[in-house]
């Protein structure tokens, strides 16, 4: 059962993160530009992958979280939910030590 709890915080987590992008950039009209990062991310190196996201959000969370934020604020004006974003900055926050402000 926990492997496959384990499981689901990435499966889940991972599709309400595309989800969420497909959207704004549906709405932003850019769409398929969108959906094409998202597929060179997922085509790359997949341990390399983790690895990059594990040390780099650890090391840049402080400057990431200020932009997690202002992503949040892009949706909001795109009308488009944010629930990912907002949450991957509060994240970045915890991270780096800092207080969650939000967008």
């Amino acid at each position: 059962m926990a492997h496959k709890l384990l499981r689901s915080i990435v499966m889940k987590g991972l599709a309400a993160v595309v989800c969420e992008a497909v959207e704004a950039g549906r709405r932003a009209g850019y769409e398929d530009w969108v959906r094409g990062q998202i597929a060179a991310e997922l085509a790359g190196d997949g341990h390399g992958t983790i690895d990059r996201f594990i040390s780099g959000s650890a090391k840049h969370a402080a400057r990431r979280a200020e932009e997690m934020n202002a992503v949040a604020g892009y949706c909001h004006a795109l009308g488009t939910p944010s629930h990912m974003s907002t949450a991957a900055r509060d994240s970045l926050m915890e991270l780096a030590g800092a207080e969650v402000k939000s967008a």
